[in-house]
Formats: C-alpha cells, sequence, structure tokens
C-alpha cells in the first residue's frame, strides 16, 4: 500500500521540485552582458555587391549584408576566433569568403549559414581570392595559387602559379597575379600556367587595375602605372601623401579611385594628379571602394560603411544599424553617457536605447579620451589633437595651438592646467587649451592614460607611473617594476594600477608594488561602491570583477557573442555597467547582475541569519541568502575542505534587509566547500557540496 502511494505522487514530487528549479533557475543564469543598441559604425576591411545587395566583411570574423542601401544590416559573425574576413567572392548563387588563419567558408543561403569548404587546401590564410569563368582561385600566402572548379567543394594548388598572390584581377579572359613581392604574372589558360609580365619594384602588391593598355599597382609606397604591358612603371603620386598604402583601386566614369590608409583620393587624369575627396569622411583609414550602380560604396577602419552618389564629392553614412564600433572611452555629463569611438563621439540620455552621433566640428574620428570639468567637454583625439564643446557636445571647437604631436592618448584637468599626453610625453594649457607647452621634464616613454587624484597626477606609461605634483611642471618615476599601464585609481590610500601583466596596487606616495592578479593586457579599471571592475585584452579576455579590495576575482563574460570580445573601457552609469569593446560597440547589464548581490526586501529582520545555499548540492550556480537587522560592515566567504580562503566577496556596509547571493562555481572544482557571513562580532558557518 505504502508503496502504490509514493508511485502514485512521485509524479506530483517531482513536478513540484522541477518547478521550484525552473523557477529559480532564470534569475541565477539569465544574468548577462546585453548589447546596447549603438553607436553604429564597425572596422570594414572588405566590401562586394551584387543584385542591390552590399556585402561586408569585418576585421572580427563579422559578416554583415545590406538589401536597403544601408538603412539596415543582418549580421552573422562567422569565425569565433574573431579573425578578419579578407574577402568576399560571389560565385553563382554562393557567396564565399576568406578568413585569416581559417580558410575559406561557403554560404548557399546569403550569409545566414556557413560551413568551411577547405578540402585539399594546405594553406588557412589567403590574401587574394577571385572568382573566373566556372572556377574560383585562391592566393595562399607562403604557397601556390589553389582552385577549385566545383564552388569549393575540394581545391587543387596550380605549380606553376605565383607564391604568396597578393592580388589578382581579370581582363580579356586572362587572369593576372601578384606574388608577395614585386613581380606580376598572367595566365591565359585558367591558371594552368604562367608568365611574368612585370617587375615594378615596389611590394607588396595590394591591389591591380587593369583598363585598355594601362596597368595600376597599388602599393605602400603608392600607386603605379604602366603604358607599356608592364614594361615599365612610374609612380603617379602627386596629391597623396607619403606611403599611403594604396589598397584597393577601381574606375567608374572618367575618374580613377585609390582608397588609402590616409584616405580615399580620385583622378580624371589617369593618375598625373590625385585630390583628396575625404568630405564627411570621419576616420580616414580606408579599406575597400566598390561601385554599386551609380554610386561608389566605401569601407573604413573604424568609421564603418560610406556612400557617395556624385563620385566622391560628398559621403553620407550608411551604418544603419552596423552595431560594430570600436569604442575608446566613456564620461558621464550633464547626466549624459558620452563615448568616444573611431567614429567620433556618441550619447544616450536613455542608457544605450538609443545614441546620437554629436560630431560637429570634428574633421576626424578616433577619439581616445573624453573628460568633463561639469560645464565644458574636452576630447583627446589620434590625429586630430584637442577639441573642446561648450554646449553639452552639440559641436566641437579645435584647440591645438602649441601642440607638436596630434597623437594623443589622454586628457586631464587639474585646479590649473589642462594636461594631455601623446607618445613622445606631455603637454599642458593654463588657458584652457588656448595654448600648449611641452610637460615633458621627468617622463619618459609613451603615456598610455592620465589620472587625477587631490591634485597629485598620475601617467600610465610604457615604463610604468610617472607622478607630478604641479600639474606636470616636473615628473618622478614612481612605479617602474611593471610596464603598460593603462588605467589607474586610487583606494584607501593604495594606487591600483592595470597594466601589461595583471592588477597591481603601491601605497600613493610609493613603496612596494604588490601583485593583485596576473592577467594579460589589463586595458581598465573602475571602482565603485566596493567593486572593483576590470577588463583585458589578453588570454583571458573579457570583465573581471573583485568585491573584496582586489584580493579575489572572478570573470563575467556571460551573454558575450564569442569568448574572443575585446573590451577597452568601462563605466558605472545609472545603475549599469557599460563597457566600450573592439568591434562590438557597446554592451551593458545591471551592477547588481555583476555582483550577484540583490537586496530581496526592506524588511527588516529580528535576527542575524545565514541560510543553507539551494540548490545543495549543485553544480556551478547557487543561492545564498542571509538576514541583517542592524547596519553594518559585513563580507560573505568561501573556504574549501582545508580551511583555505577561496572567495572573500565584498566587505561593505550593509542596510538592514533580506539580501540573496548567486555564487559561480564554475571555476571551482567538485568538493565539499564552507561559507561563513563575518562582521565584526559575527561568524556564521554552513557547508555546501558542489557536484560537476
Amino acid at each position: 500500500m505504502h508503496q502504490i502511494t509514493l508511485m502514485k505522487y512521485k509524479p506530483i514530487f517531482t513536478l513540484f521540485i522541477i518547478s521550484i528549479i525552473y523557477f529559480l533557475k532564470p534569475e541565477i543564469n539569465s544574468a548577462q552582458w546585453v548589447q546596447s543598441n549603438g553607436p553604429f559604425s564597425g572596422a570594414i576591411y572588405c566590401i562586394n555587391q551584387n543584385n542591390n545587395n552590399i556585402y561586408l566583411g569585418t576585421n572580427k570574423g563579422s559578416f554583415l549584408k545590406s538589401s536597403n542601401n544601408g538603412l539596415n544590416w543582418i549580421s552573422k559573425n562567422v569565425s569565433n576566433l574573431n579573425n578578419r574576413i579578407l574577402s568576399i567572392v560571389l560565385n553563382e548563387n554562393n557567396i564565399f569568403i576568406s578568413i585569416e588563419f581559417e580558410g575559406i567558408f561557403r554560404s548557399t543561403n546569403e550569409g545566414v549559414d556557413w560551413v568551411s569548404v577547405n578540402n585539399g587546401l594546405s594553406s588557412s590564410l589567403f590574401y587574394s581570392f577571385i572568382a573566373f569563368g566556372n572556377n574560383l582561385y585562391a592566393g595562399a600566402a607562403g604557397n601556390r595559387i589553389f582552385k577549385s572548379s566545383n564552388n569549393g567543394n575540394s581545391w587543387l594548388a596550380l605549380p606553376s602559379s605565383p607564391l604568396s598572390s597578393r592580388s589578382m584581377t581579370v581582363y580579356k579572359n586572362k587572369l593576372y597575379s601578384s606574388d608577395g613581392n614585386d613581380k606580376i604574372y598572367v595566365s591565359s589558360n585558367e591558371g594552368l600556367s604562367w608568365d611574368l609580365i612585370s617587375t615594378i619594384g615596389s611590394s607588396p602588391i595590394y591591389t591591380l587595375l587593369i583598363t585598355g593598355d594601362t596597368l595600376f599597382a597599388g602599393t605602400m609606397n603608392g600607386v603605379l602605372k604602366s603604358q607599356n604591358a608592364g614594361l615599365n612603371w612610374t609612380y603617379i603620386n602627386n596629391g597623396l601623401p607619403l606611403n599611403p598604402f594604396a589598397i584597393s583601386l577601381i574606375k567608374k566614369e572618367n575618374f580613377y579611385f585609390v582608397s588609402t590608409l590616409n584616405g580615399v583620393f580620385r583622378t580624371s587624369n589617369s593618375g598625373n594628379n590625385w585630390e583628396n575627396i575625404n568630405n564627411g569622411i570621419l576616420n580616414i583609414e580606408c579599406q575597400s571602394i566598390v561601385e554599386l550602380g551609380n554610386d561608389l560604396i566605401l569601407g573604413t577602419n573604424g568609421a564603418g560603411i560610406y556612400r557617395s552618389s556624385n563620385l566622391g564629392d560628398s559621403w553620407n553614412s550608411i551604418n544603419g544599424n552596423l552595431n560594430n564600433s570600436i569604442i575608446n572611452c566613456f564620461q558621464v555629463h550633464s547626466n549624459k553617457l558620452f563615448c568616444g569611438s573611431k567614429n567620433g563621439i556618441s550619447l544616450t540620455t536613455n542608457n544605450g536605447v538609443n545614441w546620437e552621433d554629436k560630431n560637429i566640428g570634428l574633421t576626424t574620428g578616433n577619439v581616445s579620451d573624453i573628460i568633463s570639468d561639469g560645464q565644458n567637454l574636452y576630447i583627446s583625439t589620434y590625429g586630430n589633437g584637442v577639441l573642446k564643446s561648450t554646449n553639452d557636445g552639440e559641436s566641437w571647437i579645435t584647440i591645438n595651438n602649441g601642440l607638436t604631436n596630434l597623437n594623443l592618448s589622454s586628457i586631464i584637468k587639474t585646479n590649473t592646467h589642462l594636461v594631455v599626453g601623446t607618445s613622445e610625453g606631455a603637454f599642458r594649457s593654463s588657458n584652457e587649451g588656448l595654448s600648449w607647452v611641452s610637460a615633458s621634464n621627468g617622463l619618459n616613454g609613451s603615456i598610455l592614460k592620465l589620472y587625477l587624484y587631490n591634485e597629485r597626477l598620475y601617467a600610465g606609461s610604457n615604463n610604468g607611473v610617472f607622478t607630478s605634483t604641479n600639474s606636470g611642471g616636473f615628473w618622478i618615476h614612481q612605479v617602474s617594476t611593471i610596464s603598460f599601464v593603462r588605467d589607474m585609481f586610487v583606494l584607501d590610500s593604495n594606487l591600483y594600477m592595470g597594466a601589461g601583466s595583471g592588477i597591481f596596487k603601491q601605497f600613493i606616495l610609493g613603496g612596494p608594488v604588490i601583485t593583485l592578479k596576473v592577467l594579460n593586457l589589463v586595458t581598465s579599471l573602475k571602482y565603485s561602491n566596493n567593486i572593483i571592475i576590470a577588463s583585458s585584452n589578453g588570454s583571458n579576455r573579457g570583465v573581471q570583477v573583485s568585491l573584496d579590495k582586489g584580493i579575489s576575482w572572478f570573470q563575467r563574460n556571460e551573454g558575450f557573442i564569442n569568448s574572443n570580445i575585446e573590451v577597452n573601457t568601462i563605466e558605472i552609469y545609472n545603475d549599469n555597467v557599460y563597457i566600450g569593446t573592439n568591434e562590438y560597440s557597446v554592451w551593458k547589464r545591471p551592477i547588481f547582475q555583476i555582483t550577484n548581490l540583490k537586496l530581496n526586501s526592506n524588511v527588516i529582520p529580528k535576527l542575524v541569519e545565514l541560510y543553507q545555499n539551494y540548490p545543495n548540492p549543485f553544480n556551478s550556480t547557487t543561492r545564498i541568502q542571509f538576514d541583517i537587522p542592524f547596519k553594518g560592515i559585513y563580507s560573505l566567504e568561501i573556504y574549501d575542505i582545508a580551511g583555505k580562503l577561496i572567495y572573500k566577496f565584498f566587505e561593505k556596509e550593509f542596510q538592514p534587509g533580506i539580501y540573496n547571493f548567486t555564487l559561480n562555481g564554475s571555476d571551482l572544482s567538485t568538493g565539499i566547500y564552507f561559507y561563513k557571513l563575518k562582521s565584526e562580532n559575527l561568524n556564521i558557518f554552513k557547508k555546501m557540496v558542489l557536484l560537476k
């Protein structure tokens, strides 16, 4: 009878338990980073087009498509390793891409799904890639050109083809290719045999263009032209900057266009003179340029995608919802969150739901830092010096008089001076930027970040940390044992530093440097309400959090597109943590999710109580509840079976209430652990079991 009764109610009991677990699970596991709705731009490496569709490949392995002239973009992250998409090739109803160090991929449904098609390829790096007739040709670095006659299902090396082909083009049913140096070859039989037609004397050759009897070649040193089938070549660089890196060449109507890492240029006389046509482009690091109907489409390295309908006289952004910005910095000003990127300045007034560009007066983007003095905004840029806004970012004016280096990394304001950091030291201004003088006395190295605490100025650099007590008039080398210090803050009379090899602290006036966390390429450090948040772009990249002033750390990367997202900067605004990434724009999450600590009720309990964790045993995550009846300093500590302190979560003042803390044990091993609620006169222990 009892057995029958148990069997009868077992399904109901099981359903009850499952319901509890299901009810609790979303609160534990749904906390994650969410990508903000902008700012919109991106780092575009290659472009192609067909039937009013525009296709883009980014520096971080995303493939994008727009069917409405850039108003909207559909994105697909193809490379989980964040490698560049080097080429996009269209053949019949297929789209092919080559990804750096990953080989060739094919999509048969307009980029929705991708498969690797590397059968027969002995290389994974292809700088040149083209469709010719019914064949595909891929030029491998350090190897020959490979050919496929069956839409990439299999590949064969062409034994006599050029080594390390950097560019290919088709003209009059012949296939032309450069090698990895300065030679150009031609094949008249679909790649079976090749003839050397020219040695141009400049390498590498990034792009080839053939029109009539004239050959053009784009190289690091500029553009060359031959009018006798490649026998002789001459530079045609009049109007181009020095060493422009001519990446892409096209002809449209009576004009030739070249995109370079120093802007886009055109000529109406076959290259005798070039004119700069960068009007409207905020980042002149241009990559690819193609023709789309009556328009030109241009991809940039950070400012996204542009279109010109007047042969380059002016350009308009067509970034639409292209959420691939490179975010360098944040600043809160007038209850608005500003961010600086390679596409200039953007702001949000609604927690990232919408972003608005504020670039009036900016001639180039690439903003490295933003500061506010309460009334005015100042930005430092790479290439355009310092700009100031007196109207909350609505417009900007350049204030560079006296600056001999316009590639700035950081800006700060003391009581008496504006100070900027460069790769060659520092400059300062005592008159709101009207004039600048050198402020490098005692400095040695490239300044990466400036930080101010009680009128003591700190300069993080590739050679450690320098300090100044007179606004940069003279500097002392305070920290020399660590390098590449990119961010700092002061807490409890200690200077916390994010450096190339980890997170460190030192007494603010000097002394031993203490290692808090070994971490590669720390990019940002932020402190707020007993929480330290750090970002890094090294082997363990992403976001790290400490709730005990740096004693213990845990990673918080939940929700990222992939494990290789690079975080450049951090800001806390309106109870949210914002991170600026390298080509994935802005992400955010509530700060309580970062700490895993939540005030569950303002009801004042009668006694201090530490409850049994649930579930227990647990796998990865479990919830710990505790009651606090009196205001005081409390901490929650985790110990292993041997009594070794593993984590010390928060040590701060709590108001009375009922709290829930979610423990993420993904970094712990299976075993028995103890957790302790601790205050000045209190130690309460509980046991828990982790099973993986």
